[in-house]
């Protein structure tokens, strides 16, 4: 055979990383990567803001020369703070108001069961428990999210009508594989579906959990905020109604979060109580109620994978009330920080009060106390440790002289637990009256577990830049890690997923990957996170009028085959295994890439590059690989031949599929 192409001897060097002594194979990030240039770059560049009078360009500029001085200054504490050990510097970026992010609640819908023995309808408020069980067998808490009217019944009859033409469905069970077609093959303006209830009320309010079939791909992008639609096809629109025993009339949507039957989600309806029994198909009487097709169309017919009566939203989590704060002592001065009873606070649920006085007064949670006036009765949270920071008198204002007088009147907090399964939520911990059981047809979408401490330190300094507001596109990334199910994520401004090749002024489309997956697929988001992104950075960060379209990022599958000649004295699995582990760690879109921050968006899968990371494997200290004789990229099945790079998608990532090394014999 011809020599080996690339060897160990001439194999450029590979990166200088700063060295993790837990976790070698990964980056450290830095707190502050700036150098002194790039620093004294920046305040020059913001010269001109703060005093526009000052034009001077000369080099020997007095100015000039304190810019200098104080980058020179910065850049030396920076280094010093970069040489900490990891969890002093996440201490650091604490105290400039960058906390770990705790665990994100897991969501769900479930359906609540009502005696047929109930007299009237039931209202269930906000924060009903339930229990489910994950899958290590450790029950987790749920809560309802909002209030719901509940009714005896269930749905037991469908149809779908087409010019008319009324033809029985039947009602799939939820994900047993079967589907129905609700508006029929090919849906046209007046076409309906029905749905037929066996209830001995007439309820004032009903909500129907609605699921589309689970997507083997990505879920459709989800698009809120902005002025105006983004232009393209009608969107369709449905009108529901009711039969009052007579005729059809008009039912009030409350609440469609199924957008059309395109995606899985509740339907609120008012009914009012004219709702009466009648005979649309079949002999026995029942309650029915429809939606007709009045505007727009479907790219693709609706499919429906079941239906359920009583639906309504929860997160796992715990709500606690009426809880007194303890001080963390600080020697030589008043306490500024309290400690929670538990830690893992959902973020936004904390509602505190101060007695100052004889008088509660309701504090209100800020992003930093820097910009707090002496007066402003603020505080910072620390959600995942459970700690409160308030102001000393200058920034914020500081706690009054008391005893037991700060006090959460209710939070949140969850707790990390596994996977929970359809079917898993099924125990009543609250009580309503006929109320008598549920369930939840689906899976929870999560979990997500708390942020480890090499991702609050690769957060860290892009937070400090966004202050928790959009204004460019890095700012959107950062800020949609708080929404829950995010690793990473990738802005792009004018941008419309579902519009690509077209520039839309007022959009922002942000890519998202989701939590990594135990089956070996890419971390791709559900639905429910994708609209929780869309939600989180629409009401928090966005400026007014910003739509913003949230996405699941675009994966390619890559293969590489080569031909490796091994190091002597090596078993040759382990050490094609090892080669293995490099591979998938290089191409993995959350810890891959050059630096270890996760590959790039849009950037190509360079063979040099490749090349040099595979022959820089090591097994305890010692190079794995004396050449690689041969290599070639496998990109969405299509083969590359030579020193060929593969580019990806504008805005895509790789993901690494099993790979084919050989070993062979040096000659």
């Amino acid at each position: 055979m011809s020599a080996p192409w690339w060897t160990v001897d001439v194999a450029p060097r590979a990166p200088e990383l700063d060295a993790d002594p837990v976790q070698p194979a990964l980056r450290q990030p830095r707190v502050f990567p700036a150098d002194e240039a790039t620093l004294a770059a920046e305040i020059a560049a913001r010269r001109a803001g703060f005093t526009p009078r000052w034009t001077s360009r000369r080099v020997d500029d007095p100015g000039a020369v304190m810019i200098d001085l104080v980058a020179a200054q910065v850049a030396r504490a920076a280094r010093v703070i970069d040489e900490l050990p990891v969890r002093a510097r996440v201490e650091v970026l604490d105290a400039a108001g960058v906390a770990p992010l705790g665990p994100a609640p897991m969501r769900a819908i479930v359906a609540l069961e009502v005696s047929r023995s109930a007299t009237a309808v039931v209202g269930v408020g906000p924060g009903f428990r339930i229990a489910g069980t994950d899958v290590a067998g450790i029950q987790v808490i749920f809560e309802t999210a909002r209030a719901v009217t509940v009714t005896p019944g269930a749905l037991v009859a469908a149809a779908t009508a087409h010019r008319g033409v009324l033809t029985t469905l039947e009602l799939p069970e939820i994900d047993r594989g079967a589907a129905i077609l609700p508006f029929g093959t090919r849906p046209q303006l007046g076409d309906g579906f029905y749905l037929g209830l066996d209830t001995p009320l007439a309820p004032p309010t009903i909500a129907l959990g609605l699921y589309v079939p689970v997507r083997t791909t990505a879920p459709d992008p989800v698009a809120l905020g902005g002025l105006v639609p983004a232009p393209g096809a009608p969107q369709p629109l449905l009108r529901w109604q009711i039969h009052d025993g007579h005729g059809w009339v008009a039912a009030q949507l409350l609440r469609d979060e199924s957008a059309a039957l395109t995606r899985s989600g509740i339907v609120e309806l008012a009914v009012g109580r004219r709702w009466g029994q009648a005979r649309v198909v079949g002999d026995t009487p029942r309650r029915w109620l429809r939606a007709l097709l009045v505007r727009g169309r479907w790219d693709d017919a609706p499919r429906l994978a079941g239906a359920v009566l009583n639906a309504v939203p929860v997160t796992s989590g715990e709500t606690r009330r009426d809880e007194v704060l303890e001080p963390i002592e600080e020697p030589g001065r008043r306490p500024r920080r309290y400690a929670l009873a538990r830690g893992g606070v959902v973020p936004g649920s904390l509602r505190l009060e101060v007695d100052a006085g004889g008088t509660p007064t309701p504090w209100r949670e800020v992003d930093e106390l820097a910009t707090a006036g002496p007066d402003d009765a603020v505080y910072v949270l620390d959600a995942a440790g459970g700690q409160v920071g308030f102001g000393d008198g200058v920034h914020g204002a500081s706690v009054p002289d008391g005893f037991r007088h700060v006090r959460a009147v209710a939070y949140r907090v969850v707790s990390p637990s596994a996977a929970v399964a359809a079917g898993k939520i099924d125990t009543l911990v609250g009580s309503a009256a006929f109320v008598v059981g549920v369930a939840n047809p689906r899976a929870a979408s999560g979990p997500v577990a708390a942020e480890d401490e090499l991702d609050t330190l690769r957060r860290g300094p892009r937070e400090l830049r966004a202050r928790r507001r959009a204004v460019t596109p890095a700012d959107y990334e950062v800020c949609a890690l708080r929404a829950g199910g995010v690793r990473r994520a990738h802005a792009v401004a004018g941008y419309h997923p579902g519009l690509p090749g077209r520039a839309i002024p007022g959009v922002v489309g942000v890519l998202v990957v989701g939590e990594p997956r135990d089956d070996g697929q890419p971390p791709v988001p559900d639905e429910q996170t994708l609209e929780g992104v869309a939600a989180y950075l629409v009401a928090n960060a966005a400026p007014a009028g910003i739509e913003v379209v949230t996405a699941a990022a675009r994966f390619h599958p890559v293969r590489i085959e080569a031909r490796l000649v091994l190091a002597a004295g090596l078993d040759a699995g382990e050490a094609l295994a090892a080669v293995a582990r490099a591979a998938d760690g290089y191409l993995d879109p959350l810890r891959g890439g050059d630096d270890g921050d996760g590959w790039r968006f849009g950037a190509a899968i360079e063979h040099a590059a490749l090349v040099r990371r595979l022959l820089a494997t090591e097994i305890g200290g010692r190079a794995v690989l004396r050449a690689i004789a041969h290599l070639n990229l496998v990109v969405d099945t299509v083969r590359s031949l030579g020193c060929q790079d593969r580019a990806l998608g504008a805005h895509d990532l790789p993901w690494p599929e099993t790979h084919e090394l050989i070993p062979e014999e040096d000659t």
